[in-house]
């Protein structure tokens, strides 16, 4: 039922685990507990927090992958959020616009699309945001591979404290 972050031993995300992983790795003494949930469970005749964000005690060597570009790796992102005019998006509302247009030869890739609504989007047209009289709200990067995991876990258990260790992917 719930689920925790785990971290190396340098803060980098390795993945999100679900609650028997955790306490199996509490038990064998090999991560350290940053933060809890509030609920508790019994082991050993003591009540304990269940585990929200841990960090392995050994550095595990892992190679940090690109994504291969996507519409949804975009929107994920950009937090479903218009990167012109803040706007909070929905699948049904939101495009992808091309910073440099492609009549001007600009190309399909992280670093020259974010996420936009339609009508900035077409506010913008074939204009570069200069020329449009428009302000990206933030610069665009290639993210990182998706944490493991993270497309599976429960959307609805999500722990306050996960947000600093997850806000640049």
């Amino acid at each position: 039922m719930y689920q925790a972050l785990l971290l190396n031993l340098n803060y980098q995300v390795l993945e999100i685990i679900h609650e028997r992983r955790a306490i199996k790795l509490l038990i064998k003494d090999k991560v350290e507990v940053l933060s809890v949930w509030d609920d508790q469970y019994s082991y050993l005749s003591s009540k304990t927090n269940y585990p929200a964000v841990l960090r392995l005690r050994y550095l595990i060597k892992r190679p940090i992958k690109e994504l291969a570009f996507s519409r949804y790796a975009v929107f994920r992102r950009d937090s479903y959020i218009c990167q012109y005019c803040e706007t909070g998006l929905t699948l049904r509302d939101i495009t992808i616009d091309h910073i440099t247009p492609r009549t001007a030869r600009g190309k399909t890739t992280f670093i020259n699309c974010v996420a936009s609504c339609y009508p900035c989007n077409n506010k913008k047209g074939g204009r570069t945001p200069e020329q449009a009289g428009m302000k990206l709200r933030q610069k665009p990067f290639v993210p990182t591979s998706n944490v493991q995991g993270a497309d599976s876990f429960n959307q609805t258990l999500w722990h306050d404290s996960w947000q600093f260790y997850l806000q640049n992917r």
